[in-house]
């Protein structure tokens, strides 16, 4: 079965389908946006897009005349969820790839012991 057929296949057991005008299927080194942010191999960060629509909702609510103490919110709100987000994605990913590497390694993790040298 190939890939494409793979992606179909559990996308379709998860009940989701793929819209034709976001969805692409290539190399993950070219990187991509998901949920807001943004992942290429190695990192995870906040997305050019999830920052120009923060940045329009400032401007429109300063714009309309909103309190500073309001827009103030909305920013510190804005802020905790992009740092909820990387650092769970983050710690995901971190122990992903330790686990990886320990399956990859046959599980052959030494520990020093200084009495069996």
């Amino acid at each position: 079965m190939g890939i494409f057929k793979v992606v179909n296949h559990v996308l379709g057991g998860l009940r989701v389908e793929k819209h034709p005008d976001k969805t692409f299927i290539g190399r993950i080194t070219r990187g991509f946006d998901f949920l807001g942010y943004w992942f290429s191999p190695g990192r995870v960060g906040v997305a050019k897009k999830t920052v120009e629509r923060m940045l329009d909702k400032v401007t429109q609510q300063y714009a309309q005349g909103a309190k500073l103490v309001r827009i103030e919110s909305y920013l510190t709100h804005w802020w905790r969820w992009v740092r909820s987000g990387i650092d769970r994605l983050w710690t995901t990913w971190s122990l992903g790839v330790l686990m990886s590497d320990v399956v990859r390694c046959g599980a052959a993790v030494h520990t020093r012991n200084p009495g069996n040298e």
